[in-house]
């Protein structure tokens, strides 16, 4: 496959981009096409094809495939100095997760389209509701944790983009079997999520829709590329979300 220098809409210097990506699912196809829409080249990477050898030629590398495997690709690339887009989580699995910090990664951007909602003021009292019709097979779930993942990470990435020195206090669960409902108190202020799948699209926050009608991913896809984004700080962003993650799951394990 050839490669040539592309241009970014604004105010990007024509480069040789040496794009490659893993993972063709749902998302996978989104962000091929966002991709595609800003004049990227790109090279599909198979199951079935030498992710290291692939990831040699490359120069941008992206990792969009189910969060179970996101570890097992970092794994394979890790000290690189690769320009690598991470969907988000890094990795469910808090073992995982500490091997993770010790890659040697300088140059990764773990997916935050967070940073692009509307900047609401925030109470001492905020309410979190988000809905969607859940295609999936959600049925035989005995606990809703795949939501922690799926919508919790969004929100925890918006408040951590407000406070910079974020700590939860408190956590109380009020469901989690067929919905996910709870409460925290983050630093002073209290926070109530809710999240269900057998309504229509909605997300709010405090009664204000977080769906803005621009193309967020497409912006954040823009700044990673132009690389307008500062990797260490990102990163341990990301990896105080799952770690936040993690403790309202072992709560709601208690439950």
């Amino acid at each position: 496959m050839e490669y040539r220098s592309i241009t970014i809409k604004g105010n990007f210097k024509k480069s040789l981009m040496k794009i490659g990506i893993v993972g063709t699912g749902n998302w996978g196809k989104k962000i091929i096409k966002k991709l595609r829409e800003l004049g990227c080249q790109i090279k599909i990477i198979k199951r079935k094809d030498s992710f290291i050898k692939e990831a040699a030629n490359l120069n941008t590398i992206f990792i969009v495939t189910d969060d179970n495997s996101h570890f097992k690709f970092l794994n394979l690339i890790k000290n690189t100095n690769k320009k690598i887009f991470c969907e988000k989580p890094l990795t469910r699995k808090i073992n995982e997760l500490k091997k993770i910090k010790k890659f040697g990664f300088k140059n990764i951007f773990v997916s935050d389209i967070a940073n692009y909602y509307p900047n609401y003021k925030v109470k001492n009292e905020n309410y979190i509701f988000r809905s969607k019709i859940d295609r999936g097979n959600t049925k035989n779930l005995k606990k809703r944790f795949d939501l922690l993942y799926r919508f919790f990470y969004h929100d925890l990435s918006y408040l951590l983009h407000r406070f910079k020195n974020l700590k939860v206090k408190k956590i109380k669960i009020i469901n989690s079997k067929k919905y996910l409902e709870f409460v925290l108190k983050i630093n002073s202020k209290f926070f109530h999520f809710t999240y269900v799948t057998d309504k229509k699209k909605k997300y709010t926050f405090n009664g204000k829709s977080l769906y803005s009608g621009k193309d967020n991913l497409k912006k954040m896809l823009k700044t990673f590329l132009k690389g307008n984004f500062h990797s260490k700080n990102n990163f341990k962003k990301a990896i105080k979300i799952s770690q936040i993650i993690e403790i309202v799951r072992r709560k709601i394990l208690e439950n």
